[in-house]
Formats: structure tokens, C-alpha cells, sequence
């Protein structure tokens, strides 16, 4: 994504993301395959109480976000960290929910 300095009336500055190109690229066929192939559909539950994961699938999860988040920014216009790249010491729920769950649970 794109990012660049805004200034705003406090006087303050803070980075402000642009990410056409990061939601492209999660968008993307090539993207969506990876994780089609990495991420199965299996079915679907009704009911969200059972919905749960078991432990070898977060670790699963923590395995292929450690190997594919460098390549991932943080897309949220809110956040202190938009548009930079990713790493597992900033990785967080919401960048596996942009980057990871909604793109695999798209279908």
C-alpha cells in the first residue's frame, strides 16, 4: 500500500494508508488460490457456537501467517502502522481477518 505524511489542524502528523493495491492484492486469484489450496473448505456450521478451531489449527494458522505476513501491510486507515509491511511481532487479529479469514471464507 501506499502511504504518505498528513498533517492535520493540531499540528499533528501521523501516516495515512492508502490500500487500493494491498486490497487488490488481497483480491487476487493468485492470492485466493494459496489459499484455497492451504485452507480447504471443509463445510459449514450453522450454528456460530460451534464454530470453534482445535489447536493444530491455529498452529496451522500461526505457521503459513509467519511464512506469508512480511509480504502483507497493515491496511486500516486507523492504524499507527498503515501501509507498512507485516511481521509476526506486529501481526494482529486484524490483519489475519484482512489478509487470512475473509479472503479464505470468501466463497
Amino acid at each position: 500500500g501506499a502511504v504518505r505524511l498528513c498533517g492535520d489542524t493540531t499540528g499533528q502528523f501521523r501516516l495515512h494508508c492508502t490500500s487500493e493495491v494491498a486490497l487488490q492484492e488481497i483480491e487476487s486469484s493468485q492470492r485466493l488460490e494459496q489459499l484455497e489450496a492451504e485452507f480447504p473448505f471443509q463445510g459449514y456450521i450453522a450454528d456460530t457456537a460451534l464454530r470453534g478451531i482445535t489447536l493444530s489449527q491455529l498452529q496451522k494458522i500461526n505457521k503459513f501467517a509467519a511464512e506469508n505476513c512480511r509480504a502483507w501491510t497493515d491496511t486500516s486507515p486507523y492504524s499507527m502502522v498503515c501501509g507498512l509491511r507485516l511481521s509476526m511481532l506486529l501481526l494482529n487479529l486484524y490483519h489475519l481477518d484482512a489478509w487470512l479469514i475473509l479472503p479464505a471464507t470468501k466463497k
